[in-house]
């Protein structure tokens, strides 16, 4: 009976997962080892930057690839179509997607104020497969109704929900606004989201890849060869025209004027949410100065404990008390965050400033032995080692974002930090 038993054709195995690595062997060491990424590629089309992992010797890769595009953040229309373009293509790789997953492979692309930002991480044997179907995916894209219609739907949503966000998350948007040129704001997407057609996003799919400027990081299990052919192999895909210099998009921040102090008050866009928020922003200068850099990070280091036991425990305004570096457009400066429930931000205002001046008095009254403690407990924090690829990887891509590329900051603003104990024992020894 059981040999003439019919098939169940409901039943089959699943298809063969072509991201499932086959070789998990360590590349070998190369002959000249560096400690930090080093170029190696520079076209008009592609500057690529690779370090080859000795550290944490595991056969995994990051591959993180920045396309600029001057169309992408020209107007709040192309930011929107950008937008939609990277959800649609995520939409599009979603079964692609789930079997990278499972094979120890994930991605992420969404806009930037540059343009598109790619990256790849997993492991390494089929890195390069999971990066070559996300551009093929994101060139061939053919945009379907239904699917246009959902996308759009879930980005409106979206932007919606942005209005439920904490005050003091507005507070940091709208400073972002007041300070960089361009930037659009929700309210001005918002505006012209429902009148972008899938025809005008189709139609900038293809302008946008084509000119454009690569720059990527390859980073982990990987020889330089290896990524050298990884970038060749997308150039040829891509087959997009280069940038000219001129072209590249550009993102400009207001120098505020020192001594004087501007305010950017907006109403709280939540009408639910009863809170105030205020983020006091004090500029400070360019981050390539180390020597104003550390002097930065230092007193922000030594204010940090103080200024929420003040602003928080002791004068209770808010639960939400911050205070530290931020850096915007490679610009360094002092920030203090404030949400509070019960005082409004002119109150939260006069209170971080009487903070901050009556702390300047402390600072200026340390000992040099509670000085030194600050100095070494900072230098501990900025030499303290990534505890994976994955922390080493991301402190990279911030040199390669903010395009200063000092892949050694830490150990610079460290030596920097170094003079302050040479001064400190100076003055020890002038006082004996």
């Amino acid at each position: 009976m059981w040999q003439n038993f019919p098939k169940e054709t409901a039943l089959a195995l699943p298809i063969v997962n072509p991201f499932i690595p086959t070789d998990l062997g360590i590349k070998a060491k190369p002959e000249n080892e560096v400690k930090y990424p080093v170029r190696i590629k520079e076209t008009d089309l592609t500057r690529l930057w690779h370090k080859q992992d000795t550290t944490f010797n595991k056969p995994t890769a990051v591959f993180y690839l920045q396309m600029f595009s001057p169309l992408v953040y020209a107007n709040p229309r192309t930011v929107l179509k950008a937008n939609l373009i990277s959800m649609l293509c995520g939409d599009a790789l979603n079964e692609y997607a789930y079997y990278a997953r499972e094979a120890g492979l994930s991605y992420t692309l969404h806009h930037s104020t540059q343009g598109l930002q790619l990256k790849v991480k997993g492991y390494n044997d089929k890195l390069g497969t999971l990066t070559q179907r996300i551009l093929e995916t994101l060139k061939t894209l053919v945009i379907k109704s239904d699917r246009f219609i959902v996308i759009k739907d879930m980005l409106k949503k979206s932007l919606l929900n942005i209005k439920t966000n904490q005050p003091y998350e507005h507070a940091r948007s709208y400073l972002e606004f007041a300070l960089l040129e361009p930037k659009w704001t929700t309210e001005e997407k918002l505006l012209f989201l429902d009148d972008i057609e899938l025809k005008e996003t189709q139609e900038f799919l293809n302008e946008m890849l084509s000119p454009i400027f690569l720059e990527g990081l390859v980073y982990g299990n990987m020889t330089s060869q290896e990524a050298l052919g990884l970038i060749q192999n997308l150039e040829n895909y891509l087959s997009s025209k280069a940038l000219l210099s001129s072209e590249f998009p550009k993102q400009r921040l207001v120098q505020l004027d020192p001594g004087i102090v501007r305010y950017y008050a907006r109403v709280e866009p939540n009408e639910n949410n009863s809170n105030s928020a205020i983020f006091n922003y004090y500029q400070i200068g360019p981050q390539s100065n180390f020597r104003s850099s550390l002097l930065l990070l230092l007193c922000a280091h030594v204010i940090r404990e103080a200024a929420f036991d003040t602003l928080r425990t002791k004068q209770q305004l808010g639960y939400i008390v911050w205070s530290g570096t931020m850096y915007l457009h490679s610009t360094a400066a002092f920030r203090v965050v404030v949400q509070s429930s019960v005082q409004p931000p002119e109150v939260l205002d006069e209170r971080i400033e009487e903070f901050l001046i009556s702390h300047a008095k402390t600072l200026e009254s340390m000992s040099n032995e509670e000085f030194k403690n600050n100095v070494e407990s900072l230098s501990v924090i900025l030499l303290e080692k990534p505890l994976s690829q994955y922390d080493e990887v991301n402190k990279y891509i911030a040199e390669i974002q903010s395009q200063q590329y000092v892949f050694d900051r830490a150990q610079l603003l460290d030596a920097e930090l170094k003079t302050c104990l040479l001064y400190t024992s100076d003055a020890a020894d002038e006082e004996d």
